[in-house]
């Protein structure tokens, strides 16, 4: 009998279906321009996570006082994230930004985009607490537990290399749009090859250890592996697809810097996830 027999656990798989509904909820009614549509998508998906945090890893009295700091982190997180991108969608002057009339209140898409962000950030703490909590109570102390494989923790380092080089790209290709489009296109398709090279190679070693063992229904370890390192995936394949989508009307000088603005909220957020996953999960 294995130690984790009178242990109950929720149902990952459904756990991760409903994330990719939910994504998908996200990022359609972000591209709505009915700003009811956007507000009733942004507060009902967050609605939903925070019941699916609340029922399925909250441990009150263990996380308590953890709650404060926690709400902090998402403060200065959406700070930065604003600080960033605000100025450029609220830019009167430069030759690209001319074109599109700037508003002096926050665009429906990165209003959304931001919201989303802030939800997300508490469902990943909540998933990475609840990890921590199960491999601190794991019983004889052994963690991953006897019988399954070592994360892949010097390959994924080089992976996290690469992500964060995507990321460093887009915020050239957004100082460079600062006076026209003409010379981003570059450096976004390399922010999209970075990206999907990190896709790749963590397709690759995800491959690797299902064939070692490691399944989410193999043990604690896996499960939270997959739930909480494939939701990011997830997010990191609908971000590269948002990515792609704004580089030709880029090229072509129509997008609008709002769209710009709140595609790069979405993926400023997957890059800057992944190092603390990283060191939660792997290390």
């Amino acid at each position: 009998m294995t130690t984790e027999a009178h242990v109950h656990h929720p149902n990952y798989v459904k756990i991760w279906a409903i994330l990719v509904v939910l994504l998908i909820v996200s990022v359609l009614g972000s591209m709505s321009h009915v700003r009811e549509v956007v507000l009733i998508a942004a507060f009902g998906v967050a609605l939903v996570k925070a019941y699916m945090v609340a029922k399925n890893f909250m441990h009150i009295t263990v996380e308590k006082h953890w709650v404060p700091y926690l709400l902090i982190m998402c403060l200065l997180f959406i700070a930065i994230l604003f600080a960033g991108v605000a100025p450029d969608v609220m830019k009167h002057s430069g030759q690209n930004w001319s074109k599109f009339p700037a508003k002096q209140h926050l665009p429906n898409s990165v209003l959304a985009m931001l919201i989303f962000v802030v939800t997300e950030i508490m469902f990943f703490a909540a998933l990475m607490s609840a990890h921590t909590i199960a491999r601190a109570t794991v019983m004889g102390g052994i963690w991953p537990p006897v019988g399954q494989p070592r994360l892949p923790v010097e390959r994924t380092a080089f992976n996290t290399a690469i992500l964060l080089l995507s990321g460093v790209l887009l915020f050239i290709a957004n100082r460079r749009a600062r006076d026209g489009y003409e010379k981003a296109p570059p450096y976004l398709a390399g922010a999209i090859a970075a990206g999907i090279a990190f896709v790749l190679l963590q397709g690759v070693e995800w491959l690797a250890l299902l064939r070692e063992g490691l399944t989410m229904t193999s043990s604690t370890h896996g499960a939270f592996f997959y739930l909480i390192v494939g939701a990011h995936a997830l997010h990191a394949v609908v971000a590269i697809a948002a990515l792609a989508a704004i580089y030709f009307p880029m090229r072509r000088g129509t997008l609008a810097p709002s769209t710009f603005a709140a595609t790069q909220v979405f993926w400023y957020f997957v890059v800057l996830l992944w190092p603390v996953i990283y060191l939660r999960v792997y290390l």
